[in-house]
């Protein structure tokens, strides 16, 4: 059983969770006042602290379950501000960037990242980079050396 999917799928959950823990925690700042006015009157707040729209009609996150839950688990908001919409998005850039860093490091460690995601382009890649970098085994031609390999995996599937 393949874990790659299992482990994208609780990545992407945990992610999701903690961008509605970062929203939620900015809208607990702005009702306690640590980030400026958030009186009654919206017109008086500062921007940041303004709602930007209302869907309290369909989609109240005080009446519905459905969107408690949303509110609890994933930070949804019927009535955002410009400061929770910023941290949003700050989030995820923040993830996506830290991810995309992961990511280049994890190739620099193994010598590149490949041209394709499938194993021959790979291999292929891989093999043209030994011969490249002056290994005196892998010395002549990167397609040969190829060929060789596949060659021993569909004889070897054959057993």
């Amino acid at each position: 059983m393949p874990l790659g999917p299992l482990i994208a799928a609780f990545t992407a959950t945990f992610l999701l969770v903690g961008a509605g823990q970062c929203v939620l925690s900015v809208g607990t700042l702005q009702q306690s006042g640590a980030l400026g006015k958030f009186n009654t009157y919206p017109s008086r707040r500062p921007w940041w602290n303004r709602p930007l729209f209302d869907a309290a009609r369909c989609c109240s996150d005080s009446a519905s379950p459905f969107f408690s839950v949303l509110r609890a688990l994933f930070g949804y908001q019927d009535r955002p501000t410009a400061g929770e919409l910023l941290a949003y998005a700050g989030y995820w850039a923040a993830a996506f960037f830290a991810f995309r860093r992961r990511r280049e490091a994890a190739a620099a460690a193994l010598g590149g990242v490949p041209k394709s995601d499938s194993p021959a382009a790979s291999a292929a890649e891989a093999t043209e980079q030994r011969c490249a970098s002056g290994n005196p085994e892998l010395e002549g031609d990167a397609e040969g050396l190829l060929a060789g390999q596949q060659g021993r995996s569909s004889s070897s599937g054959a057993l």
